[in-house]
C-alpha cells in the first residue's frame, strides 16, 4: 500500500515530498533525480521490492528531490541545494539519528550531508555511487543519453531503463514512462547539465567518519567500476562489495545486503535473510476454490480480471512476508512460493482479512517482469467427484525439449579449424556456453570450417545434420554462428531445422569468425562469400533460406545459377533496398551511432529482436560479431542495391514469406509485388512471435519454410489460437508424485521433458496447435479445429506416454474459449480438466459434445460411461471412453 505523502519547506522556499513507512531503525534513503517519485515509486518493478523490503525492517524515509517527482519542479542548480532538501525532511521528521542509504545520482549530496552532519548519521550505504558528477556526465552511455533526449524524448528514456536500471526487457518502456513521470527534458538540457558537471563531493568523502559500505552491481554501466573504486578509496575505512547483474535482477537482495549492514549492531533489529538458491525451503501453494463455478456465475471475462486482480495481491503479501513468488509460475489461479522460514510461510496466508468479499481490486504492485496471464485453468485444481481409479495430482510443470545431438559431416573446405577469430579482432566469449532446453551443462560448441573465396577471404562455416543443403544467407548486421549457438532457443530451433537435411551456417566476411578487415562488401562480394561455401559443399544443388538485407544478393546468385538452387525461400526480405522502411524506433536510433556504437547496437537488437533475455544475448553477440565499418559500408551497399530485373528469370522453386507486423520494416504491398515477380512463387504471410530473429520461432516462420521444403505446404496452415469454439485436449503424467518417488527427481524431469518434446511433435503432427509455456500438471494443452484429429492426437499421445514409462491422463472437450495473448481460456477450458482427471491412466475420455462431433468421423468406438458430476460445474457431463475400433466378432454354430 502506498505510503501518505507529506510536504515540508526547505530553508529557500521549495517544497520537497516526502513519505515515513514500515517500524524499526530509522533509514533515510536518498534516491536519485531521474527515478523519484515517492507515490509512483511502490508499483516499479525495481524501486517497489526494493523500499518494501526497507520498510519490512526499518522506518524508510523517502523524499523526492528538488525538480522530480511531487516535489516542486525547481532543478536544483548546486550541490547545496539538494542538501538543503535532505536537512528540511530530516528536520520534520525528528530523528536524531539514522542511517543513510544512497544510490547513483543520490550519492554526491548524501555524502556531502554526512560529512556535514556526521552526529546524526549512525551508518552509510551506498548502491553504485561516485562522488563527482562530471564522472558520470563524461561515460559514452551519458552522452548518448544526453544526446537522445534532445531528440527523442521518449526514446531517451526508454534507454535510460535499459543502460541505466538494467531492465533490458519489456518492462524497459515501461521504465521510460515512469521516469517522464519523474523528470522532464529540461534536466538533460546540456545548460542545466552545465550546473550539474559541478556537483563533486570528492573533497568531502574523507571527511566521513561512519561505517560504510559501497556495493556496485557488476551489470550497470553508466557507473563504471573505477568510478565506485575511487569513492572507496576516498571515504576512510569503507568497505567495498561486488553483486551479480543489475538493480532489475534481483533488488530484493540488494535490499537485504544492505539492511543487514545497516542494522548491525542496532537493537534486536533483525538483518533479512538471504535466500537460498537450493536446500531446505518451505514452499506455499495458493488456488482459487471452486474456480470452474465461479467461471460459470460470473463469466470468462470477469473471472479472469479478478483472477489478475488477485494475482497482484497475492505476490504483495508473499513478497511482505519474506518470501519469493515464482515469476511465471502460476499455478491454478493462484501462485508458487518459496520462504526460508516456516512461520513466514504460515504468516503469509493468514492475511486473506486483508481482502474484501468479492475480490478486491489489488493494491498497486511491481509488474512481474515476465506477465503472461497463463495457468489460470491448470491440472492442480481437480481435487474432487474422482473414480477410485484415480490418483491425486502432483502440482509440477514439465520442462522444455532437450538439445539434440550436434551433427557435422567433413566436407570439402580447403581448411579444417577449431571455433576461433579469423580476422585479427578478439573474442568476447570463453569456454562453454549454457546448455539450452530444460537443464544446464555444458553446451557443444558448433564445428567451425573454412573456405576460401576467390579473392582470397576466409569464410566461417559450420553444418548440422545430414541430408540436402539448406544454406542460410548472413547479412553484416546479424550474429555470428557462435553468437547463435549462444542462444538456446534459436540453437533448439536449428537442430530441429537439422532433422533430414544439411543446414549451413556461415559467417559473411566481416562478421563473426569469418575474416573481418575486408574492404570489398559488394553484393558481388557477397556472391563470392556464397560460392565459396556452396562449392565446397560438393552438391549440384541446394536450397537458400534468406532473409532481410540478404534478399537482393540471393537473388542475384540464383538467377546466375538456374541450376544449382533448387529451392529458395525469402522472409521478410526485398528485392531493392530502398523498399526496406526501417520502423520509427530504428530511425530514432540513427543519431547514436557515432556518439556510442555499442549502446547502438545494443538498443537496436533489443528493438528487433525483442526486450527478453535472448534478445539481451543477441545484442551481446552483436556487439562482439559486427564491426562498424563493415557494418555501414554494407547497409549502404544494401540499400542501393536493386536485383529486380533478375526476378523473372528465377527458374527455382520459390517462397516469399511476410511478416504482418510493422517492426518488419517491409510492406505487405512490397512482399506481394516481390511474389508477384517471380514465375510460379508462393506467398505466406505469418505473424512471428520470437522476434525478427528467423530462428527464434518454429511454429510461424520454420515450420512453414520445413513444409516448402518437403513439399507440404498445401497441407500446411499457420496455427492460430481461437477464440470461438475449439476442440480441447488435456494430457497429463499419471501418478507423476509417485513416479517422481521412485523415479527420483532428475530422472523424473529428464523423462518428462523428452515426453513433454514427443507429445507436442504428436499435436502438430495432427494439425493441432500446443499452448506455447501452457504446461499444466506435467502434460500439455493443445486446441484443434476437428474432433477427429483431437482424437487420434490423444490416442497417439497415450501411446508415447505408455512408451516413455509415463502413462497420461487424457481428457477432450469442445466449447468456446477466449483467446488471449497466447493462451486459451475459459468454461470450456475447465471442463475438458475436469474430464480429463476422470480418466484412467492411458484412457481417452471425451465429453458427449465431441463424441457427436466424432462419431461417424473418427474411426474409433466409444463406450458410455454415464454422467459424471464435475466439481464447479453446474450441470452433470456425460462422458465417453475411446476405444479403438474392432470388427464385430462371430460366434461359432
Amino acid at each position: 500500500m502506498e505510503p501518505a505523502v507529506h510536504y515540508v519547506m526547505t530553508a529557500d522556499g521549495v517544497r520537497i515530498a516526502y513519505t515515513v513507512t514500515g517500524n524499526g531503525p530509522p533509514i533515510l534513503f536518498c534516491s536519485e533525480l531521474v527515478s523519484s517519485h515517492v507515490q509512483l515509486e511502490w508499483s516499479q518493478p525495481v524501486m517497489g521490492p526494493l523500499l518494501s523490503e526497507f520498510a519490512r525492517y526499518n522506518t524508510l524515509i523517502r523524499f523526492d528531490p528538488r525538480g522530480s517527482g511531487l516535489s516542486d519542479r525547481v532543478l536544483g542548480q548546486t550541490l547545496d541545494e539538494f542538501v538543503l532538501d535532505i536537512e528540511a525532511v530530516v528536520g520534520r521528521t525528528g530523528f536524531r539519528e539514522f542511517a543513510l542509504v544512497a544510490v547513483q545520482l543520490g550519492t554526491p549530496a548524501a555524502i556531502a550531508f554526512a560529512a556535514r552532519h556526521a552526529e546524526q548519521v549512525s551508518r552509510f550505504a551506498i548502491g553504485d555511487g561516485f562522488a563527482r558528477m562530471a564522472d558520470l556526465l563524461n561515460t559514452p552511455q551519458s552522452r548518448t543519453l544526453t544526446a537522445a533526449a534532445q531528440n527523442d524524448w521518449v526514446m531517451a528514456t526508454e534507454a535510460i531503463g535499459y543502460v541505466v536500471f538494467g531492465s533490458g526487457r519489456e518492462e524497459s518502456r515501461d521504465w521510460g514512462a515512469y521516469i517522464r513521470s519523474c523528470i522532464g527534458p529540461e534536466a538533460f538540457a546540456p545548460t542545466y547539465l552545465d550546473f550539474v558537471a559541478t556537483w563533486d563531493a570528492s573533497d568531502l568523502a574523507p571527511m566521513i567518519g561512519v561505517p560504510t559500505l559501497i556495493v556496485k552491481h557488476q551489470g550497470v554501466q553508466v557507473v563504471t567500476m573505477e568510478m565506485v573504486k575511487d569513492l572507496a578509496t576516498l571515504i576512510p575505512n569503507a568497505q567495498f562489495a561486488i553483486v551479480q547483474g543489475t538493480w532489475a535482477d534481483n533488488p530484493e537482495v540488494f535490499a537485504r545486503r544492505m539492511i543487514a549492514f545497516v542494522n548491525s549492531g542496532v537493537g534486536d533489529a533483525p538483518p533479512a535473510p538471504e535466500l537460498s538458491s537450493s536446500g531446505l525451503t518451505a514452499i506455499l501453494f495458493a488456488d482459487i476454490v471452486d474456480s470452474t463455478a465461479l467461471t460459470e456465475r460470473l463469466g470468462d471475462a470477469a473471472f479472469r480480471e479478478k483472477a489478475r486482480e488477485l494475482d497482484g495481491t497475492l505476490r504483495s503479501v508473499i513478497r511482505e512476508h519474506a518470501g519469493t513468488p515464482i515469476e511465471g509460475k502460476l499455478l491454478g489461479d493462484g501462485v508458487l512460493a518459496v520462504f526460508t522460514s516456516a512461520r513466514q510461510a504460515i504468516e503469509a496466508p493468514g492475511l486473506r482479512h486483508r481482502w474484501r468479499r468479492g475480490w478486491p481490486s489489488a493494491p498497486p504492485r511491481p509488474p512481474r517482469r515476465r506477465r503472461h496471464s497463463r495457468g489460470q485453468q491448470r491440472l492442480r485444481r481437480r481435487r474432487q467427484h474422482r473414480l477410485t481409479h484415480q490418483r491425486s495430482v502432483r502440482a509440477g510443470r514439465s520442462a522444455g525439449i532437450g538439445d539434440g545431438a550436434l551433427a557435422g559431416a567433413d566436407i570439402g573446405w580447403r581448411a579444417v579449424r577449431g571455433p576461433r577469430r579469423a580476422g585479427g579482432e578478439g573474442r568476447r566469449r570463453a569456454g562453454a556456453g549454457v546448455g539450452g532446453g530444460g537443464g544446464g551443462g555444458v553446451m557443444e560448441q558448433p564445428r567451425i570450417q573454412y573456405a576460401k573465396t576467390s579473392d582470397g577471404v576466409s569464410i566461417a562455416v559450420c553444418t548440422l545434420g545430414e541430408g540436402h543443403p539448406l544454406v542460410f544467407l548472413p547479412v553484416t548486421n546479424s550474429i555470428g554462428i557462435e553468437g547463435l549457438w549462444q542462444i538456446p532457443g534459436i540453437r533448439r530451433n536449428l537442430e530441429r531445422l537439422a532433422e533430414g537435411r544439411r543446414v549451413v551456417l556461415y559467417d559473411g566476411r566481416g562478421v563473426g569468425l569469418s575474416t573481418r578487415d575486408v574492404e570489398d562488401l559488394s553484393t558481388d562480394a557477397s556472391e563470392r562469400d556464397l560460392e565459396a561455401v556452396v562449392d565446397g559443399l560438393g552438391m549440384s544443388t541446394v536450397d537458400l533460406l534468406v532473409s532481410t538485407f540478404a534478399g537482393p544478393f540471393a537473388i542475384s546468385f540464383a538467377a546466375h545459377r538456374p541450376d544449382g538452387v533448387r529451392k529458395l525461400i525469402l522472409v521478410s526480405t526485398v528485392c531493392r533496398g530502398r523498399d526496406f522502411h526501417p520502423p520509427r524506433e530504428l530511425r530514432d536510433l540513427r543519431n547514436l551511432v557515432e556518439i556510442n556504437w555499442e549502446l547502438y547496437l545494443q538498443t537496436q537488437s533489443l528493438i528487433m529482436y525483442g526486450w527478453t533475455e535472448e534478445g539481451r544475448r543477441w545484442a551481446e553477440g552483436l556487439v562482439s560479431d559486427v564491426n562498424k565499418d563493415a557494418y555501414l559500408k554494407s547497409f549502404a551497399v544494401f540499400r542501393n542495391s536493386d536485383a529486380s530485373n533478375l526476378l523473372p528469370q528465377l527458374a527455382c522453386r520459390t517462397l516469399v514469406m511476410h511478416w504482418r507486423e510493422r517492426q518488419a520494416g517491409i510492406s505487405i504491398e512490397t512482399s506481394k509485388d516481390l511474389a508477384a515477380a517471380i514465375p510460379n512463387a508462393r506467398f505466406l504471410t505469418f505473424s512471428r512471435q520470437g522476434g525478427m530473429t528467423l530462428f527464434g520461432d518454429w511454429d510461424s516462420t520454420l515450420a512453414p519454410v520445413v513444409a516448402f521444403l518437403d513439399d507440404d505446404l498445401p497441407r500446411y496452415k499457420e496455427p492460430q489460437l481461437p477464440s470461438g469454439t475449439a476442440i480441447i485436449l488435456f494430457a497429463d503424467i499419471a501418478d507423476s508424485t509417485a513416479l517422481t518417488e521412485h523415479l527420483g527427481d532428475a530422472a523424473f524431469r529428464a523423462k518428462a521433458r523428452d515426453l513433454d518434446g514427443a507429445l507436442r511433435e504428436v499435436i502438430r503432427e495432427h494439425a493441432g496447435t500446443a499452448i506455447e509455456g501452457k504446461l499444466l500438471g506435467d502434460g500439455v494443452l493443445a486446441v484443434f479445429t476437428s474432433a477427429r484429429q483431437a482424437i487420434e492426437a490423444a490416442l497417439a499421445c497415450g501411446k508415447a506416454g505408455g512408451d516413455a514409462g509415463l502413462p497420461l491422463h487424457l481428457g477432450i472437450h469442445a466449447g468456446d474459449v477466449i483467446r488471449e495473448e497466447n493462451n486459451v481460456y475459459g468454461g470450456a477450458v475447465n471442463i475438458a480438466s475436469r474430464i480429463s482427471g476422470l480418466s484412467a491412466a492411458g484412457e481417452v475420455l471425451v465429453s458427449d459434445v465431441v463424441r457427436t462431433l466424432a462419431r461417424t468421423s473418427a474411426g474409433v468406438r466409444f463406450e458410455d460411461r454415464g454422467e459424471q458430476k464435475l466439481k464447479g460445474v453446474g450441470e452433470a457431463v456425460r462422458v465417453w471412453v475411446v476405444a479403438e475400433n474392432q470388427e464385430p466378432r462371430t460366434e461359432n454354430p
